[in-house]
């Protein structure tokens, strides 16, 4: 009787060990995606929901908006969005995720009235994975300021 593990046993182990992990890397890798396109959409859905209560509460005594780039985000005040606005805050997103907005009008900006919160444009907003287009999470923007979240 031997004493022991022949080579041949040791290298199936290993095989074995090396195709379970790299599944598990790539499951891993799969759900840290998810994880952030679901972050980034939530993060947006706040800050537009922010901006509408800004305006309804008259913050400033002016509109707030919230202007759309594909790597980043700007909460503003006033009507119109300014690159230089003293009230912008700019939120930048990852490298790995885009941010597409569909909005009426081709528009870039989503823009609450003062007083009442009613947006300037209708549409969609869809946060995706850069690598992965089947990976998204969609805003929906009603003429009414209503946002929700797919």
């Amino acid at each position: 009787m031997s004493r022991g593990f022949s080579l041949l046993e040791v290298l199936i182990v290993m095989a074995i060990v090396i195709l379970l992990s790299t599944g598990l890397i790539y499951r891993m890798s799969d759900a840290r995606r998810d994880k952030a396109v679901q972050a980034t959409g939530d993060a947006i859905l706040f800050t537009l929901e922010e901006a509408k209560n800004n305006a309804i509460a008259g913050k400033y005594g002016l509109a707030h908006g919230v202007h759309f780039a594909s790597s980043a985000y700007t909460s503003f005040s006033g009507t119109v969005y300014s690159a230089g606005g003293a009230n912008n805050v700019v939120h930048t997103v990852s490298s790995d995720i885009e941010i597409t907005p569909a909005l009426s009008g081709g528009a870039v900006d989503v823009i609450f009235a003062r007083l009442n919160g009613e947006a300037n444009v209708t549409g969609t907003i869809t946060v995706a994975a850069a690598d992965d287009s089947t990976t998204t999470r969609v805003l929906s923007i009603g003429a009414g300021g209503d946002v929700s979240i797919e």
